[in-house]
């Protein structure tokens, strides 16, 4: 039985709390009497009494403001992997290596979640270079239904979600990728254009189109191959959208290009495995990423960031001082040996963190929440090229980097992004 409590507002310092869950009979909610009127207020601490967790955002717990189970106060309807592990919408397609192939663009038309139940692409990367990534989720929402007030920043927009749940119960978060201009905390949709690249996850992501009314996206996406491939091998390698000797990177190849094989039989079957359209002049392509040659070059380089988040419930002697003076310190030092093992220059690479610059931190901030600090993020800026970033992540990925590094369900709770500005983010929740 769930009952829910209205409590009087001047002594109340929260507006919603709840059991996860139930304890015994009942599975309480209580609400501040300010927030009567506030229908998503009472959704989401109802929420928790469903075992819904937040909706979490990359560096904030509360980010994903798209899902009544955080920082929205507008109406709204839950994400994708909430409301999947609830089993209110269900998954347009799934896919993993079984029924995925590399090189080859898989398209797909997904319903905005208010016009279909089956509303979400679910892509569970086990090809990656890393083991034990996330799932990725791909929906759209549009201003209808609940969803009618939805902010702008989600609004039309790709929306993209990790999450390593397998079942409601679990506690585990989503996160929402993407972040809104400016801000260090929320997540935002991805507009037509956008290609993110997964680099760990070795898969690239189109939002090609919107239809008109919004009613569905036009989303592609594509494994990268494990190696390099050939000119003549009928796949899109890099997944840049340009096949053997259509790709400047085959400059000067001239054998000519085998058929493409078929696509492995799908369950559920994948849509006929296709290139993307050809752009027009509203959805130009992106600009072809050639290879990084052997060793450092600077033109291939990119800037990585690594965002850490500690949190602090329940730890009095977390604050600012002890991450700069412990936590930055350690984390460093791994990153440091990590370097060193690749044969790469620490002081190349971590060009703005050094012992003297936060402990090693180039950025270190307090993630508060209603004016109580919750947890503090920490990043590192890393300067490597795609060829030097696979060993260097695959690495700091592994068991014995997150025990060093005193990060927790570091593996859970990873996710990577990357706008169609180039930069490149690797954010832990």
């Amino acid at each position: 039985m769930r009952r829910l409590v209205f409590a009087p507002s001047p002594i109340c310092p929260w507006l919603g709390i709840a059991s996860f869950g139930c304890r015994g009979e009942f599975c309480d909610a209580w609400v501040r009497y300010d927030q009567l009127k506030r229908l998503n207020t009472i959704f989401h601490e109802l929420g928790h009494t469903l075992q819904f967790p937040h909706s979490s955002s990359a560096t904030w717990e509360y980010g994903d403001c798209s899902c009544p189970i955080w920082c929205t106060s507008e109406r709204a309807c839950l994400n994708a992997p909430q409301a999947i592990n609830a089993g209110w919408y269900k998954e347009l397609a799934i896919h993993t290596s079984a029924n995925t192939s590399p090189g080859v663009w898989y398209r797909y038309f997904i319903p905005a979640a208010e016009l279909s139940d089956t509303n979400t692409v679910k892509i569970s990367p086990d090809w990656a270079y890393v083991a034990g990534l996330p799932s990725y989720y791909l929906s759209l929402k549009t201003n209808c239904g609940y969803n009618a007030n939805i902010d702008s920043f989600f609004k039309d927009k790709l929306s993209m979600h990790t999450s390593s749940s397998v079942s409601q119960s679990d506690g585990i978060p989503p996160f929402y990728l993407g972040m809104i201009p400016g801000s260090s905390n929320a997540g935002a949709g991805f507009n037509v254009g956008s290609v993110i690249k997964e680099t760990a996850a070795r898969l690239v992501i189109r939002f090609n189109a919107l239809s008109p009314g919004a009613t569905s996206a036009d989303v592609s996406f594509c494994e990268e191959t494990p190696a390099s491939g050939t000119c003549s091998d009928g796949l899109d390698n890099d997944c840049n959208g340009l096949i053997d000797t259509a790709d400047p990177a085959c400059a000067g190849a001239v054998t000519p290009s085998s058929p493409r094989p078929p696509p492995p039989v799908a369950s559920p079957p994948p849509p006929s495995a296709s290139p993307p359209p050809p752009p027009t002049a509203s959805l130009p392509p992106p600009s072809p990423l050639p290879p990084p040659p052997a060793g450092s070059s600077t033109s291939s380089q990119l800037t990585y960031q690594l965002w850490v988040s500690a949190i602090i419930a329940g730890n009095t002697k977390l604050n600012m001082a002890s991450v700069e003076g412990t936590l930055c310190p350690s984390l460093y030092n791994l990153i440091s040996s990590v370097l060193l093992d690749n044969g790469l220059s620490v002081n190349a690479v971590l060009t703005q963190s050094n012992p003297l610059n936060k402990g090693g931190c180039s950025v270190v901030s307090a993630l508060p929440a209603s004016g109580t600090v919750l947890r503090y993020a920490y990043k590192f800026l890393l300067n490597l090229t795609l060829q030097q970033w696979a060993p260097v992540s695959s690495t700091l990925y592994s068991q014995r980097a997150i025990s060093a590094g005193h990060i927790i369900n570091f593996v859970a709770t990873v996710s990577l992004f990357v706008t169609n500005t180039g930069s490149k983010a690797i954010p832990f929740g």
